[in-house]
């Protein structure tokens, strides 16, 4: 039954969702909301996530959905100079929301690892450990118990006060980028 819902969810999203209009000179990418107000990391990524897991449960190809979302977002969404996965772009605008939050980063990290497990191709291992190396280098603070993930000490710039939870999708994924690649300063 959740197998079966998730599939419902996923032709929502692939069928509704994805754009070719908006924002700026260079349309793409899935809309975070039905009102097609913006373009999210959250959406897009984890639409990535979501038809690829699909693929390897079902045996259905939702890759060449996957890899459409993940080119994109990989191309015209993340900085190629620092690897920073960048937050929003809204409807209207030209530029895209810079934000840090370790929750972009992780659910690239998350996207890359499952394209990977796929497809076998090492170019989305590579990408999920830029991913990384940019939230270890800009998200980490020295806390009480050594570095430890942080989206900012400014709820103002955290919207919705939610950014607290941010940490969890960031830790769930760099967590599992350990256990497929390991490496020191992922466990530390």
């Amino acid at each position: 039954a959740y197998l079966a819902k998730a599939e419902e969810i996923y032709s929502d999203i692939a069928t509704n969702a994805p754009d070719t209009t908006c924002c700026g000179p260079n349309p793409g990418g899935i809309w975070w909301d039905k009102a097609h107000t913006s373009k999210a990391t959250a959406s897009n990524m984890g639409a990535v996530i979501v038809a690829a897991r699909l693929t390897q449960r079902t045996g259905k190809d939702h890759l060449p959905f996957a890899k459409q979302v993940y080119d994109y977002w990989l191309k015209y969404m993340v900085d190629p100079a620092t690897n920073q996965v960048l937050d929003h772009i809204n409807d209207g605008d030209s530029a895209p929301t810079r934000w840090k939050f370790t929750y972009n980063e992780g659910l690239a990290i998350g996207a890359s690892l499952e394209l990977y497990k796929s497809t076998k191709d090492a170019k989305y291992l590579e990408n999920a450990h830029k991913f990384a190396a940019f939230m270890i280098k800009e998200e980490t603070a020295e806390g009480e118990f050594g570095r430890v993930l942080t989206d900012g000490a400014d709820p103002e710039k955290i919207e919705c006060h939610d950014g607290m939870m941010f940490k969890g999708i960031g830790f769930r994924y760099l967590a599992l980028l350990q256990s497929v690649s390991p490496k020191p300063e992922y466990q530390a």
